[in-house]
Parts: C-alpha cells; structure tokens; sequence
C-alpha cells in the first residue's frame, strides 16, 4: 500500500513539474491537458485521473514552482537590521549616524521632516 501512495505522489509530482516546465516556456494560460501529458510522459486520461480540472493541476503548478523558487531571505541583505523590529535600529543601519540624524541630514543640512536646517547657515530646502 505504501509502494502505490509512493507511486502516485511520483506522477502527481511529474505532472505538476511538466506543467511548471510548460507555464514558464509557453506561459501559464497556453499549455493544454495534452501538451502536459506529453511532457510528462503520461496519457491524458493520467493526467484527469490525478487531477480533476486544469484549476486544481495549476494550483498545484504554482505549490511546485513556489517549493522549487522559495522567496529571498530579505534579512540576509538588509545588514544592521534586527528581523521583525527595524523600528529604533536606524543607527544600525548604513547611512544612519548615532545622533539620529541621516547621512543625507548631515551633508545636506535638511533633515528628514524637512524642518529647519541642521547648520543655520544654510537655507531651508524642504518644499512648503
């Protein structure tokens, strides 16, 4: 019984991986039931027979392609950054000084709200 589940998740799985193949050459709204069967491998009474409709064989397209495509770790590049509480870690950040101000801030003399300059010496630059 367990050698059939095996089985079966193999040709759902050769399925799936023929039409994530398929939607990423062809796109995902050209590919036809026999046009997967065919890169598969399989008849197209296998591939009906794993899947009910081409609504439920693309839901398991995208399953596919998102496991074998998982999405950036963000944290890896954004250095200086605590994941999950960015918020107070600004001097951690590159561009950001201990004194809270930017490094934009201090070559510019503006700060970030557009306020009064940092120097007094220079104009204002913020619009309004």
């Amino acid at each position: 019984m367990a050698r059939r589940a095996e089985l079966v998740d193999q040709t759902r799985e050769r399925i799936t991986a023929a039409a994530a193949r398929l939607h990423t050459t062809i796109g995902p709204a050209n590919p036809s039931v026999a046009a997967i069967a065919e890169e598969a491998g399989f008849t197209r009474l296998t591939v009906y027979r794993h899947f009910a409709d081409l609504d439920v064989l693309f839901e398991a397209c995208r399953a596919h392609w998102r496991a074998e495509n998982p999405p950036p770790d963000i944290s890896a590049h954004t250095p200086g950054v605590i994941s999950g509480n960015s918020k107070g870690n600004y001097e951690k950040m590159p561009g950001h000084n201990p004194d809270g101000t930017s490094t934009a801030e201090r070559s510019t003399g503006v700060n970030a709200k557009g306020a009064s300059p940092i120097d007094p010496r220079m104009p204002n630059l913020s619009p309004g």
